[in-house]
């Protein structure tokens, strides 16, 4: 923090770096293991995509409800210089909600799903009889 700021400034960084972090530990902690949860719940349904667009309108709502009232704390940090609000390094201390919308936005995509990674959803594994050849095998 820099020691060129009055006090009052002063203390007005440290409670703005306080919540900061009441941001960052709500965001990991509900929306990213939120968003990580519900992604796999929905992997597990006939209509993936489908349950994760609601999923995803959702997770913004509460995101921005929960992001309205640190946003003027965030920017002030910002606009201060704070090394530790700026773009990389908040994605950084997001990890978890970061790799959570990640894995919501493969669902909603299609690119995850029962199947695992794949580009073609329609496309069913194949099953094997018991004598060792796979079903669907020219």
């Amino acid at each position: 923090m820099p020691n060129h700021l009055p006090p009052q400034a002063s203390q007005t960084l440290e409670q703005a770096l306080e919540n900061a972090e009441r941001y960052f530990q709500s965001t990991n902690d509900i929306l990213g293991v939120f968003a990580f949860a519900s992604a796999v719940a929905c992997v597990g349904t006939e209509n993936p995509k489908f349950f994760a667009i609601i999923t995803a309108v959702f997770s913004i709502t509460a995101w921005l409800q929960s992001f309205w009232s640190y946003r003027r704390q965030l920017k002030m940090l910002r606009n201060a210089g704070i090394p530790n609000m700026q773009f990389w390094p908040v994605m950084r201390r997001s990890i978890v909600a970061v790799f959570g919308w990640l894995i919501l936005g493969l669902v909603l995509s299609g690119f995850l799903n029962k199947y695992g990674f794949d580009t073609h959803p329609e496309r069913q594994p194949l099953t094997y009889h018991s004598s060792g050849t796979p079903n669907g095998a020219p």
